[in-house]
Formats: C-alpha cells, structure tokens, sequence
C-alpha cells in the first residue's frame, strides 16, 4: 500500500500507536529506578553550591573538586549509616532486655502456637 493510500487519520495514529507502546515499555523497564533517581536529583542540587565554593578554592580544577566532594559525601554518609547503625543496635539490645523481663514477670506471655512449637 502506497503511503499515499493511507488515509490522514492513519498516519498519525500508528506513530501515536508506537509513541505510546515505547513510553509504556521505558515505565515498565524504569519505574523500580525512579525513586533511586529523584534523590540523585536531591543530592545534586544540594551539594551543588559547596562543590562550585571548593572548585573555586581550588583555582578551578574540576575533577580534583568532583573527587574531594565525592570523598567528602561518601564519608558523610557513611559516618551518618554509621551513627545510625549504633543508635539501632542500642535500641534493640534495649527492647529486648524490656522484652526479656516482661515474660519473666509474668505480664507477657508466647501464644498457644509458639509454645508447642518450642516444646517440640
């Protein structure tokens, strides 16, 4: 069939048609990275002004200061995981001291289930 031949409504459907199916498959292939991308957003735009404070005191040398600020990032967050990480295990070790002593005290008892279960 000459192009032509194809009525006006035609033509610009099936490329429609393709737009549409191509944006749908790029959804499908991207949306578990989307979240992962909106923070690399975030991060970019907050750490912008001090990477162009110390590529300036750096007399302008680019990747030293993208590598200084990417050092610098890294052992923020790392130390920040960190922090995290032993407040976390403070808190757990501490819950389940507070457990511990509730089933002692008799205030909380295991469910029927779980006792069999551990009695077998």
């Amino acid at each position: 069939m000459n192009e032509n031949q194809l009525p006006n409504a035609m033509r610009s459907i099936i490329p429609s048609l393709f737009l549409f199916a191509l944006l749908l498959l790029s959804y499908a292939v991207l949306r578990d990275f989307f979240l992962i991308i909106a923070w690399a957003f975030i991060i970019a735009y907050i750490t912008w002004q001090p990477f162009l404070v110390v590529k300036k005191r750096l007399n302008d040398r680019a990747n030293l200061s993208a590598g200084l600020m990417t050092g610098l990032l890294t052992t923020l967050m790392t130390l920040l995981f960190w922090i995290v990480w032993s407040m976390l295990q403070r808190e757990l070790v501490t819950a389940y001291q507070l457990l511990q002593q509730q089933f002692e005290q008799g205030h909380l008892t295991f469910p029927n289930d779980l006792k069999k279960k551990f009695r077998s």
